[in-house]
């Protein structure tokens, strides 16, 4: 394994996919960040305003634990850009990206199956459970559906980047040249 991985560079990317590899490393960063943040944010307020239905939204994990994992794998990335000379990183970034590109694919199914679980909320329990809709938990039900749309689609845009790296990756990183050292 270290002898293939030493015999492989980022260096002999070609110079628009270089760039096109920078920008969807760095954005992978911000999203990455931002499917971790909201989730802990969907986390935290679902625990406060889910009192008044029979489950909490965002509870059962996957909205913070494979998030926090995509979000350390693209911080890896950051490495990958900024040490070239150096062969691991882009390895363990490559490695991060295909573990996570699952485990986001399950983060969105996830939420978006809850999201219709919100959806029969705002939609049937008014009328059934009228007590629930004098609380509030009607708009808080389509809240719920929201934030799980939006989280999963957050979801989504990360593995379509992480794909798009991945490709990166095995056009140009994988291919040895004879060239490279």
């Amino acid at each position: 394994l270290i002898q293939e991985v030493n015999r492989r560079s980022l260096t002999n990317v070609p110079q628009r996919e270089w760039t096109q590899f920078s920008i969807a490393v760095n954005l992978h960063l911000f999203l990455a960040s931002l499917l971790f943040i909201s989730g802990c944010v969907c986390f935290c307020i679902s625990l406060q305003f889910s009192t008044m239905f029979d489950t909490v939204n965002c509870s059962d994990g996957l909205n913070i634990f494979p998030p926090m994992l995509n979000m350390m794998g693209a911080f890896t990335g950051l490495f990958t850009l900024r040490t070239l000379h150096l062969k691991w990183p882009a390895f363990v970034h490559l490695i991060s990206c295909v573990i996570v590109f699952p485990l986001n694919l399950i983060t969105a199914i996830d939420l978006i199956a809850n999201s219709f679980h919100w959806s029969n909320y705002w939609s049937r329990y008014p009328d059934i459970y009228p007590d629930i809709s004098q609380q509030g938990g009607v708009e808080w039900a389509s809240s719920f559906l929201w934030m799980d749309v939006a989280i999963g689609i957050i979801a989504i845009i990360n593995d379509v980047l992480c794909a798009f790296i991945v490709y990166i990756y095995f056009k140009f990183w994988y291919s040895v040249r004879s060239n490279n050292p």
